[in-house]
């Protein structure tokens, strides 16, 4: 499985070559699956969304031209996005998405676009793997819990301690997957075990 987040589309550090090498890492082997981790274009930051939003309040045109170049915006994306439609385990949201005058956002757009399930923020997600050994079926549960995330560290390490304090404590899982550090984090597997049939 592959995740992908904090592209930014749109942004002055988005790198195409990055994201192309992504779309050949997945083109690579057909069974990949692609789990999204939030901030896939390049909207407002939530502390100036507020500020816009009531800005156009009360202006229902206004609101309208902001939505509508929003989706303009997002067709473009959804074309370079449009090879993961129908393997992606699904979408989370992030900071940089937009809320529309109708209450759904960027994020469930793309979702819905690219026949993902939309997450949220936060989820878990149980994926059942099967293996055919001679002619039956057998198969494993892998629990992962991800998120867009929330640390705002300056260091790796800081995004590890906050992922620990926060979500690993609270959910018991094979693996948790956090989007937002841009640093890179290789998750060392904690003491907990759980018990399966």
């Amino acid at each position: 499985m592959l995740c992908f987040g904090d592209l930014q589309s749109g942004a002055d550090g988005f790198l195409p070559e990055a994201w192309d090498a992504f779309k050949d890492d997945f083109k690579s082997d057909k069974n990949t699956k692609v789990l999204g981790l939030g901030d896939y274009g390049d909207f407002l930051r939530p502390t100036m969304r507020s500020r816009m939003l009531s800005a156009l309040s009360g202006d229902d045109s206004a609101r309208r031209q902001v939505d509508d170049m929003v989706r303009r915006t997002q067709d473009k994306l959804l074309d370079k996005m449009q090879f993961l439609e129908g393997n992606l385990v699904g979408v989370h949201t992030g900071h940089h998405c937009h809320e529309f005058a109708d209450g759904t956002n960027s994020d469930q757009r793309l979702a819905c676009a690219l026949k993902a399930p939309y997450l949220g923020w936060m989820a878990s997600t149980r994926l059942r793997i099967l293996k055919h050994r001679t002619g039956a079926q057998h198969g494993v549960s892998y629990t992962m819990i991800s998120t867009h995330g929330n640390s705002n560290s300056r260091k790796s390490g800081g995004a590890a301690n906050w992922t620990e304090d926060n979500i690993v404590k609270a959910w018991i899982a094979d693996q948790y997957i956090l989007g937002h550090c841009c640093k890179g984090i290789a998750w060392v597997p904690n003491e907990r075990h759980l018990v399966r049939r």
